[in-house]
């Protein structure tokens, strides 16, 4: 990304004064002016054999010139020789001065791929489903409490700068959960009233969440290649959860004591929500950068089992924080 002072150059006046200032000329046929001083830089502009150029400054092996369109280049020393005498600067073509500008402006925009890792920082969330029946005509009561742990993701995105403070992205966002689940049940006794017998048990399980989000970014210029980042937009979750769909109870004579088991299964629930969060870009080239993010994700879903135990509402996302790698194109 070019800073806001190389767009800024272009505005400024060619020399009026020739004999005041280092000049050189082009020796090459056709010398390639470049965007910094190095071979690999890129071309903004070219100048043919015999032109002469205002030097602004050496440095080394290079001169930065000035050229009429307003914007400043670099000339290698093995194409130019340095002018005695003044001679007025020469006019680049209209063609050659478009050229520049464009290649100034269009590094603005472009393509990029961000690959992410993230760690959740959410406290726990828990859900509990109560319901009593009958049995042995009495009551018979059970309790399932829900916790969902914290959990990593993994998320890849897609966008284009529009400039260099608006753009916009497209991803997947790839994560998983851990599922503790303590249930405790109370059960009459068959053959004496008023002797319920109690049990507790515990089980793991998962809930994955694939989250495919469209976010518009906004960013400050940056300063020292380091550069500050805020997004948002909708989120689509493809959840899918595993409860409990029965809890089994042995009770074998002379009924003193109860064990539990339980059965699960899993539930594949689509919601819409939404993602927002900040970054801090790094650019270590003008291709390739990192940086270090923080979001929110939010979304409710009901998830039901298909037996007659109560669903439960779960808080889908949470805020994570992490980091990855950015390839600009």
């Amino acid at each position: 990304m070019v800073p806001t002072a190389a767009l800024a150059c272009l505005l400024l006046p060619p020399s009026l004064f020739a004999d005041e200032v280092l000049q050189v000329r082009i020796v090459a046929t056709r010398a390639p002016i470049r965007q910094a001083a190095a071979l690999t830089a890129p071309v903004v502009a070219t100048a043919d054999n015999g032109q002469v150029f205002d030097v602004i400054e050496k440095a080394g092996e290079w001169y930065l010139v000035q050229l009429p369109s307003g914007a400043k280049g670099y000339l290698h020393q093995s194409v130019v020789e340095e002018v005695t005498e003044a001679v007025a600067p020469s006019v680049i073509p209209p063609a050659i001065i478009l050229t520049s500008l464009v290649v100034f402006a269009g590094q603005e925009k472009g393509l990029f791929i961000r690959l992410n890792y993230y760690a959740g920082f959410s406290e726990q969330t828990k859900s509990a489903a109560t319901w009593e029946e009958n049995l042995y005509y009495e009551n018979a009561a059970y309790t399932i409490d829900y916790r969902f742990k914290n959990g990593s993701s993994f998320d890849l995105s897609l966008g284009y700068n529009f400039s260099k403070t608006l753009g916009m992205e497209m991803g997947v966002d790839i994560s998983s959960k851990n599922i503790g689940a303590d249930y405790n049940v109370s059960i009459p006794h068959p053959i004496l009233s008023n002797r319920p017998r109690t049990a507790q048990g515990s089980s793991g399980y998962k809930l994955t969440e694939n989250v495919a989000f469209i976010n518009l970014l906004l960013r400050t210029p940056e300063i020292s290649k380091i550069g500050f980042e805020l997004f948002g937009g909708p989120a689509y979750f493809l959840a899918n959860c595993e409860v409990i769909k029965e809890i089994q109870i042995n009770d074998p004579y002379p009924h003193n004591a109860i064990t539990l088991g339980a059965v699960s299964e899993k539930i594949k629930k689509n919601v819409l929500g939404f993602n927002a969060g900040a970054s801090m870009n790094f650019h270590l080239s003008k291709n390739i950068g990192l940086f270090v993010s923080s979001k929110y994700f939010s979304a409710n879903a009901d998830i039901k089992p298909s037996s007659n135990i109560p669903g439960i509402n779960v808080s889908l996302g949470g805020f994570k924080a992490g980091g990855g790698l950015e390839i600009v194109f």
